[in-house]
């Protein structure tokens, strides 16, 4: 997994809230912001190669830090239920099954729907690793993250997800793992329940990981997107949720983008 940090002020706009893009292009504004914390690590590294020698600076931003890390660990557990990260989540994956229902209703005989799926903060939550590490991100330890397959499934996209495979919608998984991480995101899925229960086996159609040197994370999803609508599967996409606006961004376009909350991260 990459990550590239952004300056403090495109933080507080990307990093968290909602996106979506319908038919008619209008998209749902996010409800609230707050500073992703990779940013405020960057702000750090900066003032320590900049200002070795002001102390009295550097310890400010330490301690802006460790604000922010509290703020996010709040969010995270609803101390303020107005701030909750599980409501938002599910607000946002609400909408995605209120429109997963709607299009069901107007299905003609023979059509086939998609809905696509990130993994990581969408489908899959990696909160005790990114707890662990301080928001840091240290790619060994993701390394073995994934390894151990433990990440749980995010409660409402495990909603939307089951909706959509009992009502014979396609479920297609694109995430920025690399392929080298493709056997354990697998497992993984698996693991969290990510299941057809009549068959006790997968439950999605596909699962695309990120082959190296494929441009942008955008890019790669781009081209993901427009091999189940227009290559290999010729499927339409009705729906498609992700945590980043790089899940959403780009062409062919899902019917209905939802973007899910994430301050913890951002990656472009």
């Amino acid at each position: 997994m990459r990550r590239s940090p952004l300056l403090l002020f495109a933080a507080l706009i990307l990093c968290i809230g909602v996106f979506g893009q319908s038919t008619a292009n209008q998209p749902i504004l996010p409800a609230h912001e707050l500073p992703n914390l990779n940013d405020l690590q960057t702000v750090v590294k900066i003032d320590q190669s900049w200002f070795k020698d002001d102390q009295v600076r550097l310890a400010a931003d330490q301690a802006r830090l460790a604000d922010y890390e509290k703020q996010l660990i709040a969010y995270h557990d609803c101390a303020d239920p107005k701030l909750c990260y599980t409501t938002d989540i599910e607000a946002q994956t609400d909408k995605a099954i209120a429109y997963l229902e709607q299009r069901l209703a107007q299905r003609k005989a023979g059509e086939k729907f998609a809905i696509v799926l990130d993994i990581d903060e969408t489908s899959l939550s990696n909160w005790e690793l990114n707890l662990r590490d301080q928001f840091n991100y240290i790619a060994a330890d993701w390394t073995q993250w994934y390894i151990d397959a433990k990440a749980p499934a995010i409660a409402g996209t495990m909603k939307l997800f089951r909706k959509a495979i009992d009502n014979d919608v396609d479920v297609f998984f694109i995430t920025g793992r690399g392929n080298a991480d493709a056997v354990n995101t697998e497992k993984d899925l698996l693991k969290a329940k990510y299941l057809d229960k009549e068959k006790k086996a997968k439950g999605w159609k596909y699962l695309y990981t990120r082959p190296d040197q494929l441009g942008t994370v955008a890019e790669y999803k781009s081209r993901m997107r427009a091999d189940i609508e227009t290559g290999t599967w010729k499927e339409r996409i009705i729906l498609n949720v992700g945590d980043q606006l790089s899940d959403l961004s780009g062409s062919p376009q899902a019917e209905l983008s939802v973007k899910l909350p994430n301050p913890f991260y951002y990656i472009p």
